[in-house]
């Protein structure tokens, strides 16, 4: 059993000494209870914070970043080149309100003008309508199974993120493949050098932004 000094003042000592208390015990009694209150604490802090997140998502600012979130992911491991060519033309704007009122958007398409409060997902998208009803944010509408996404800052961050990754992949997608192919081998060599000298660990390899991985990208 670890043995620990125990220091206490000259006074205290000797009243301790004269009620012959039995030190060792009070110590562990004691420490039990402040190692169970410290955890207690802990437990309500990270429910607290656990709460916070999750009421953070329902607020504008909470769905546009699951939106910018998930826009990345689909821009990057699903979408096909006329979908984000569509999407770039789209804007979702916040409207103005009164301050007591919620929030609401408009989605603008700039090659059709005019706006409205919903997308329709029809031909011009090929993943985007699956991709979203299993993530729970569009429904499928009417007989034809028309995808509809309603307008909200959720869409709003969605689209702009994935704006955001066509416009920086646009110019390697206009590239040759061979080229292509060419940069990602010597990526992978300079990868697979560096972490043999120690200067990449594996998990600040799949980190780093210009990071390729050798297997194919999982869909969503």
């Amino acid at each position: 059993m670890p043995r620990v000094n125990v220091y206490l003042p000259d006074d205290l000592h000797n009243e301790v000494k004269a009620a012959r208390i039995e030190v060792s015990a009070v110590c562990q009694s004691a420490l039990r209870e402040a190692v169970a209150v410290k955890e207690q604490g802990v437990g309500v802090q990270l429910e607290a914070l656990q709460a916070a997140v999750r009421l953070r998502r329902t607020t504008p600012q909470g769905r546009w970043d699951i939106g910018a979130i998930d826009g990345t992911r689909w821009a990057r491991e699903t979408a096909e080149v006329k979908e984000l060519q569509t999407i770039d033309q789209i804007t979702v704007r916040e409207l103005d309100c009164a301050d007591d009122e919620e929030p609401f958007f408009e989605v603008q398409w700039d090659a059709l003008g005019g706006g409205a409060s919903f997308i329709e997902l029809r031909s011009e998208f090929t993943t985007l309508g699956e991709w979203l009803v299993n993530k729970g944010h569009a429904e499928i509408d009417g007989e034809d199974k028309t995808f509809t996404v309603d307008a909200d800052a959720y869409l709003q961050g969605f689209v702009e993120a994935a704006q955001t990754v066509w416009h920086e992949l646009k110019p390697l997608v206009e590239e040759d493949e061979a080229v292509l192919r060419r940069r990602i081998g010597l990526l992978q060599r300079m990868e697979r050098n560096m972490l043999a000298h120690g200067q990449l660990t594996d998990n600040a390899a799949a980190a780093e932004p210009g990071h390729v991985a050798e297997s194919e990208p999982k869909n969503t």
